[in-house]
This record gives structure tokens, sequence and C-alpha cells, in this order.
């Protein structure tokens, strides 16, 4: 693995790849070639978590350890306006995406709307008191009440308290399990790589001063583990989700309803599996797809906020059918298009990157 540059590249990359799963799994339109890349979101693992996880390894990078020098208050001015700018658009997409819905009739389906229709006021106070938020910036949810928090959890990692940083992750995950609050359920999967970000320096330097073997079984161990895995998972839910002990490893790893215990490590084993595989296929990832993948990893907030957009076109334009060719079409489409949205000097102006 190399020295760290002022940009992470493979992050980039990958961050690009979890919106491009993120499009095209929230548009929906099954059966389709990227099934076999994407899951269809019913994996043990789903992009969510991964994009959850590398948000939280880049704020424990950028606004724990490059900027450890700044005052604490500084440091937390720019979190906290980060986090409000994130709720803002959270009421902003939310109302504006279910208003689409509800008044705009579509050919193709559109995100569910757990909301009597036309019922202002509710859709209103609901999404001001984050107890509602629309399907395709749900993401914002989870990340501005995370960020709420972090400059207490950046104060601890500055003041060697590493493990209480972890323990107070998995507490808040099991008070959010007890007290049914869902941001609480993700602190782990958002602080754990925090703290991972905050000493990523101190991690790069242990694995470039390994011996070669030991990388070579590290590295070889936690890809293997994650294949497997990955194809477990694709087997118990795809194939023989009826048996018996298929269907017991899948609710191990749910997220509907509640945030299963076990999805945290099997989360950041895949991530870390993931994280891999782009390190060591940068140079052949960026030839062949960082046209597409840079755009949407260094403006990943702008590509999440505004594809509901170009989804909400998409069902205005394509019908859905089972015609496995066309489906696979019209998500080419939505991720093209999306793609050349966020390149409108316009979005880019407006929208948090």
């Amino acid at each position: 693995m190399a020295k760290i540059p002022s940009r992470l590249l493979a992050l980039d990359y990958l961050r690009g790849f979890f919106i491009v799963i993120i499009i095209i799994d929230h548009l929906w339109h099954w059966p389709s070639l990227y099934a076999f890349v994407t899951g269809k979101g019913e994996l043990w693992v789903t992009s969510a978590e991964g994009f959850v996880i590398i948000s939280g390894l880049l704020i424990g990078y950028v606004r724990g350890y490059k900027n450890r020098d700044q005052p604490l208050l500084d440091v937390s001015v720019k979190i906290w306006k980060r986090a409000a700018l994130l709720y803002l658009w959270l009421v902003i997409s939310t109302i504006l995406y279910t208003a689409l819905v509800w008044y705009v009739p579509t050919v193709g389906d559109t995100g569910w709307i757990d909301i009597v229709h036309g019922d202002w006021w509710t859709l209103i106070n609901a999404t001001i008191l984050m107890e509602n938020s629309h399907i395709w910036v749900h993401f914002l949810y989870i990340y501005a009440a995370l960020l709420a928090f972090t400059p207490a959890i950046i104060w601890l990692l500055r003041t060697g308290r590493m493990y209480l940083v972890i323990a107070l992750a998995f507490v808040g995950y099991a008070a959010g399990r007890w007290a049914d609050i869902e941001w609480m359920q993700w602190m782990p999967l958002f602080y754990l790589p925090a703290v991972a970000g905050f000493y990523l320096t101190t991690i790069q330097s242990w694995w470039s001063h390994m011996k070669h073997g030991h990388k070579v079984l590290i590295g070889g161990g936690v890809s293997l583990v994650t294949l497997v895995t990955i194809i477990a998972s694709i087997i118990c839910t795809f194939v023989i989700p009826e048996q018996s002990l298929a269907a017991s490893l899948n609710h191990l790893f749910t997220k509907e309803f509640v945030f299963n215990f076990w999805r945290i490590p099997m989360s950041l084993l895949w991530f870390v599996g993931f994280v891999l595989l782009f390190e060591y296929g940068q140079r052949w990832i960026g030839r062949w797809f960082g046209w597409l993948l840079l755009p949407f990893g260094t403006r990943s907030l702008t590509a999440y906020i505004t594809h509901g957009a170009i989804l909400f076109i998409i069902a205005l334009l394509f019908d859905e059918t089972s015609n496995i060719w066309y489906n696979t079409a019209v998500g080419t489409l939505a991720v093209i298009a999306a793609w050349a949205f966020i390149r409108l000097p316009i979005v880019q102006k407006l929208v948090p990157r």
C-alpha cells in the first residue's frame, strides 16, 4: 500500500462505486444485469453501510487527524455547519420529492411515501422533526445526526480515549435498539471508522513496515473471507432463501425494522475487502472507470442528493418491464444522466459536495 496522498484516490473510486450502486438500487428496475453487481440491495451488506463507513472514515481523517492542530471549537463549528446543511437538504429534498410523487403522474414506479397523499402538515412536521425522510435521501438523516455528535468523538480521540469512543459506539447502538432510534443503531459503522481515520497514518505506517509475507497472508485472508461471505449471502438471499439455515443466516444480518448486530462486523469486513480490491486495482480502475467513478466519488453528496431527480425523470419516461436488457439499458441511462447532472456548473454551485 503506497503512502497516503493528499486525496485518497482509491476511496474516491470506492465512494463513486457506492453511488452507482445506490442509483441502480433506488431505480428498482429488475431483472437487470446490474443485479449481479448490486445484489438488488438485499444482501447481508449493502452500499448504504459502505457509504456510512467511508463517511466516518473520512471525517476521522480530515476533521480528526488533518485538523488536529486547529482549535477544537473551530473544527466543531465546521462539522456542525455541515450537519446543519445536510439537515436543510434533507428537509428540502424530502418535501420536494414527496410533492413530485404525490402530484405528478409517472409511468414507472417511484419511491414509496409512508404518509397519506396530500397530508402536508404531517409531511412537514415529521420531516422537520426527522421522523420522516424520503428513501432517496434517507442517508442525510443518518449522516446529519451522527455528525452532530462528532465533535465529542474528536475530542475523545485527541485526548487519547480511543477505547471510550469504541465503547460509546456500541452503547449507542444498544440504546438505539432499545429506544428504536435508527441513527443510533448506525453509530458503530460511523464512529469506529472515524477512529480508523484518525489513526490512518499510523495504520499505514504499520502496514508499510510489515513483512511482505504477512501482508499477503492478512490481505489474502481478508479478501478470501469477504469473497466467501459474499457468495454465501448471494446463495442464501437468492438461491435457497426458504431453507432453514439460509433463513436463519439472513435473519442475523437483517436491517429491516431493526439493524441486527451481526450486520456491523460483516459490513466492516466487506468494506475492508473492497478497500483492498480498490487499492490494489486502483490503476486499472482509474484507467477504465475513473471517468465515471471519480466525479461521483469527489461529489458524492451532490450525486446522492440529486439522483432522486434523475430517478423521477426516468419514472416519467420509462415504464417497468420484465425485459432484462431493457432494464439494464434504463439503469445505464440513469447512471450516465446522474453523472452528467452533477457536472453542471449550477448544480455544483447550489448543491453541497
